[in-house]
């Protein structure tokens, strides 16, 4: 997935603010000094003091103190661990809380605490800015995904069935002996049609209509594929069949039943679209025309079955 300049910049900042806060919390329980055995006293080396040897047993013998001189160079300091003392013999309570305190009283202790509460904060502020950002960048998604179908609906090309045409076909005396029925294809999309494939087939039924399970073949030499193109808001014609008067005649007094059937397949010119497909299904009729010299006239009419496009 691509991330927007805008999402990484929220990310890196949410991932900053999480590190800083398992920095600071890190920071706030700093381990403790181990506990010096000899309380922080720097060492002292005892000498006895350079006495005749009668007055140091005398010294002794009358229980007098012993003289005790430093080592050169040392200073007496002040112990570098210092018991905290407590004025409760239990030592709880006040004792145990006495480290809240330093949050006002050391100034060190009170700025990692705001800046504590304020990488806090930053992490919170920042988490929601990358869930505004993500809803934002999921509309705007959504949004161009929406935009991009109403321009293909709007300029896809559609080819369906525009209507049929039958031409009448007659001898040197006029009278009629059958028709040529043409089918007429129309693209009333605003873009052209690619690798386009159409089939047309037809067939008869004996003393009755199409059977519910008819499946609709691609009668005729199928071997025959080849690829054509209709322009935007124009037409092409297929020959379809043609229907001898004596045929026509069986139909008109219902010996017979008769469809015309088929299909176009066909691509569009935008990127990632599905094939596109007509399929049509029209059954044929044959009624009289009244008049001095009596003719006959095909009709087609819609069937119930195989009308659909994609």
């Amino acid at each position: 997935m691509t991330l927007s300049g805008e999402e990484l910049t929220v990310r890196t900042r949410f991932r900053a603010g999480t590190i800083a806060t398992l920095v600071i919390l890190l920071g706030a329980f700093p381990t403790p000094l181990p506990r010096p055995t000899d309380q922080g006293r720097p060492p002292v080396a005892k000498e006895k003091s350079e006495s005749p040897k009668g007055t140091d047993q005398k010294s002794k013998g009358n229980g007098g103190p012993s003289t005790v001189a430093l080592t050169r160079g040392a200073l007496p300091a002040a112990p570098l661990y210092v018991e905290p003392t407590c004025d409760h013999t239990d030592r709880s309570a006040e004792c145990n809380d006495r480290w809240w305190r330093k949050f006002w009283t050391d100034p060190v202790a009170t700025f990692t605490g705001a800046l504590f509460f304020a990488t806090l904060f930053q992490v919170f502020f920042t988490w929601m800015a990358l869930v505004q950002s993500r809803k934002a960048n999921e509309a705007a998604r959504d949004a161009e995904k929406n935009t991009n179908e109403s321009l293909i609906t709007t300029n896809r090309p559609y080819v369906f069935v525009r209507g049929f045409t039958s031409i009448e076909l007659t001898d040197q005396e006029g009278r009629q002996i059958g028709w040529r029925c043409i089918v007429v294809w129309e693209n009333s999309g605003s873009t052209p049609t690619i690798d386009l494939k159409m089939w047309v087939s037809w067939g008869y039924f004996e003393g009755g209509p199409m059977p519910d399970d008819f499946p609709f073949p691609d009668l005729g030499d199928t071997s025959f594929d080849s690829a054509t193109a209709i322009g935007p808001r124009a037409q092409v014609t297929t020959t379809a069949f043609l229907l001898p008067l004596e045929q026509a005649l069986q139909i008109m007094h219902g010996q017979r039943t008769m469809y015309i059937w088929g299909w176009a397949d066909y691509r569009d010119i935008f990127a990632n679209t599905p094939r596109r497909r007509t399929e049509f299904c029209n059954q044929i009729l044959v009624s009289p025309i009244p008049g001095p010299q009596p003719r006959l006239m095909v009709e087609f009419r819609n069937f119930s079955r195989h009308n659909r496009t994609t």
